[in-house]
């Protein structure tokens, strides 16, 4: 359920704040997949490459590392089980 990669942005915050201050990153495994300016954005490009389910998306905010981040949409398993049709993998590789 993405725990690789919340733990690695945890992990890494300060590192990720300095090189990516108030980006959106999108973290596959233990690396940087992507940056992008908006959540939309790095969703629309991410699905193209990824499958739902497999990447996390988060905002890099310098300072403010806290217990728990907010894990944005369709960034786990139920997220993804009750994504809209339109985003299902099937659909986008159709």
């Amino acid at each position: 359920m993405l725990a690789t990669e919340f733990k690695y942005y945890r992990t890494n915050h300060s590192r990720l704040s300095e090189k990516y201050p108030g980006k959106y990153i999108v973290i596959k495994g233990k690396k940087v997949i992507g940056t992008y300016d908006s959540h939309s954005e790095a969703f629309n490009k991410t699905i193209q490459t990824e499958e739902l389910g497999t990447f996390l998306i988060q905002r890099v905010m310098p300072g403010h590392r806290t217990s728990s981040t907010k894990r944005h949409r369709f960034s786990s398993p139920w997220c993804v089980a009750h994504a809209p049709k339109k985003y299902s993998s099937k659909a986008l590789h159709e």
